[in-house]
């Protein structure tokens, strides 16, 4: 079974770009007004403006993964709890290999919680 993943993007690109590179066991569902987060399995959130932290406080939740795609400066995707931030300031290659790495990690993950 698929993982569900709410993708939050004003822009679109990248979530296209998620959607094309990453085919194998995620769904990535484009965030609207009238969407359910208990319906998903993750939530990626790219911030491209000031005014999205607004919307990104408000989806944000502690009971589920979340990745925050920003312009943050590091080389490296941080993890804190259970969330992650991406560097979007990297190649395109490097981005999508970050985010193969992290939806490989989620699907074992409930593949274990599913054997238990």
């Amino acid at each position: 079974m698929n993982i569900k993943v709410l993708v939050y993007d004003n822009e679109l690109g990248y979530y296209q770009m998620l959607r094309e590179s990453i085919k194998d066991g995620v769904d990535f569902i484009l965030h609207s007004i009238k969407s359910n987060l208990k319906e998903y399995d993750a939530i990626v959130f790219f911030l491209s403006s000031a005014i999205e932290a607004i919307d990104l406080a408000k989806l944000h939740r502690d009971d589920m993964p979340f990745v925050l795609a920003a312009n943050n400066g590091h080389n490296f995707v941080q993890y804190r709890d259970n969330t992650c931030i991406v560097n979007l300031a990297q190649t395109r290659d490097e981005i999508i290999y970050e985010f193969k790495i992290l939806f490989s990690e989620l699907l074992k993950l409930r593949k274990t919680e599913k054997a238990l």
